[in-house]
């Protein structure tokens, strides 16, 4: 069976069926760019979860390397929550760490993006109380 005659014996209109619309590939991308960011986050949500546990344990250096990454991922993702929290984790772990600029560099952003995004800051309530500052 000659397949070429075959194909060029289809009716231009019955090949081009064979092909989605292009609004049924546009849907079908933005769902697969949902699915994709879904994932991204739930890994930044596991990295800012790890570094949490560092952070407790007093693993501090350890902490950053987990919480900077989430940062990362927030960031990309446009995510403001997750950039703020992650950013007020990475201001607690650097100000525990005695790195006063970067622990007030940290709690700054995650401040404007509080206030960027109308978000209520996190408070210290949830931090690890020898992380806390001291009042004399």
């Amino acid at each position: 069976m000659d397949y070429s005659t075959s194909i060029n014996s289809i009716s231009s209109d019955a090949r081009e069926t064979v092909l989605p619309e292009r609004d049924e590939v546009l849907i079908e991308l933005d769902r697969l760019d949902r699915a994709g960011n879904t994932l991204r986050r739930r890994e930044a949500d596991d990295l800012l979860k790890q570094g949490l546990v560092h952070y407790y344990d007093r693993e501090l250096p350890k902490a950053l390397t987990f919480l900077k990454q989430a940062q990362a991922i927030y960031w990309e993702l446009g995510d403001p929550e997750g950039s703020q929290k992650a950013l007020t984790k990475l201001g607690l772990a650097c100000y525990g760490l005695g790195d006063y600029g970067a622990a007030i560099d940290y709690s700054q952003r995650a401040l404007v993006w509080a206030e960027n995004w109308a978000i209520r800051p996190l408070s210290f309530a949830c931090s690890a109380p020898w992380a806390m500052p001291t009042v004399t």
